[in-house]
């Protein structure tokens, strides 16, 4: 187990500290993006379950353990919210778009049909409307270049309120398993009560290193915004696919840095080099 050594006295707080450190380091190194909001969410779990077992453990009437427990409800109750809230955003904007994308499919058809009926100098005979005329090439590319920038659009407006109720959910989740690990790791009656005592300080000490490290990492890093763009060019390369087209992952890669397709799209428009 990950706290054992710490748990068991088999290595002081400063080298555990330290061990801990480095993996919160490697997690960070391994996961630009992901990493900081990763050690955020398990490190605030972790240190709060700790904060609950040890304060009705050792605190005067078991005071602390009351105060973190209101703390994680407090907590629970506001992810609950956020949840809520985020994914309400998210759907509301997403049957937006989807409706203006429907209102731009019929303006099409009718403006087709228009032009189908003008050739053929009105309707069937048997009143019916005609059939639209056959769509050109070029007249097929705009079509095409129209469709895929209203995608853009629709994907750029409604993916971040898509990943934030997302990470809003996931951040519920992993609380709520945390929760009960720590309650077996802390009610495990083949151990005493001193040695469960050390193993929630082993689990304080994770938690505290693991929600600093993830707070100087989150500070100006912008890593829910890189998930985003992440996010934003893996849809339109899975789009592209569909589309029979080629996907080149140093363009991808590029697309990122740029600042995801709206970056790109405002460059541009702005006469900047890509």
């Amino acid at each position: 187990r990950r706290i054992a050594p710490r748990a068991e006295g088999k290595v002081d707080e400063e080298a555990f500290k330290a061990d801990i450190t480095r993996e919160a380091q490697g997690i960070l190194t391994g996961s630009e993006d992901f990493g900081p909001a990763f050690l955020l969410i398990i490190g605030s779990a972790l240190s709060l379950e700790a904060d609950e077992y040890i304060g009705f453990a050792t605190s005067f009437l078991g005071l602390d353990g009351h105060a973190a427990r209101a703390r994680k409800r407090v907590d629970a109750a506001a992810a609950n919210v956020d949840i809520a809230g985020k994914g309400i955003k998210a759907a509301s904007k997403g049957r937006s778009k989807m409706k203006e994308v429907e209102k731009w499919q019929k303006t099409e058809e009718d403006r087709m049909r228009a032009a189908s009926q003008q050739q053929l100098q009105g309707p069937n005979p048997d009143g019916s409307a005609a059939p639209p005329a056959p769509v050109s090439e070029e007249e097929s590319a705009r079509l095409q270049a129209q469709q895929e920038e209203m995608v853009k659009g629709a994907i750029s407006e409604t993916l971040p309120l898509i990943i934030s109720a997302a990470m809003a959910y996931n951040k519920r989740d992993v609380a709520r398993t945390l929760k009960g690990v720590c309650k077996k790791l802390f009610n495990d009656a083949d151990v005493d009560k001193p040695s469960r005592i050390q193993r929630a300080r082993a689990v304080k000490i994770l938690g505290d290193t693991f929600l600093s490290a993830g707070r100087a990492a989150a500070q100006g890093s912008g890593a829910e915004a890189d998930m985003v763009k992440r996010a934003e060019v893996a849809v339109m390369a899975t789009v592209g696919k569909g589309q029979g087209q080629e996907v080149d992952l140093g363009q991808m890669e590029e697309l990122i840095r740029e600042g995801g397709v709206e970056g790109k799209v405002t460059k541009e428009m702005e006469g900047k080099p890509e």
